[in-house]
Order: structure tokens, then sequence, then C-alpha cells
């Protein structure tokens, strides 16, 4: 079975591109998750090398959304 995007997540990566020192916001692999959300709903999943992970959630579907910062613009 194919698992099809969120489409909110659309509307997360406007709001992070407007951001001053996030340079890109990408769409990640969707999944099927086991347990089901009641809404869509993100979550900081973690931090990679050059910025951050974010999870979403719909139902049982679950997309990955990487974002890349320039770490010294966000610090000063």
């Amino acid at each position: 079975m194919q698992v099809q995007e969120i489409p909110e997540v659309n509307g997360v990566i406007k709001r992070l591109e407007q951001i001053k020192g996030i340079d890109s916001v990408v769409k990640g692999r969707c999944l099927q998750g086991m347990a089901m959300a009641p809404s869509f709903q993100v979550y900081l999943s973690g931090q990679l090398s050059n910025g951050y992970k974010l999870i979403a959630r719909s139902g049982n579907q679950v997309q990955e959304v990487p974002s890349l910062h320039h770490m010294q613009q966000i610090h000063q």
C-alpha cells in the first residue's frame, strides 16, 4: 500500500521557510505508522548535523520534514 503525503505539511514548510536562518525545508519520506493520531501533529524528532528533523503525523500517516539551518545565524 502506498502512503500519500500529508497535505498539512505544505503549510508547515511555508511557515518554516519564512524564518530567518532556515535555508531549506523539504518533504521527507512518508510512512504508515502503527498508532493513530487524532489530529494533525508536528514533533521535533531530533537534531541533525546541519538542522533538525520534524515528524508530522495525521491519522496513521507519518512524514519526515528535515530542515537545514545556518546555525551561526540562529544562535546570534
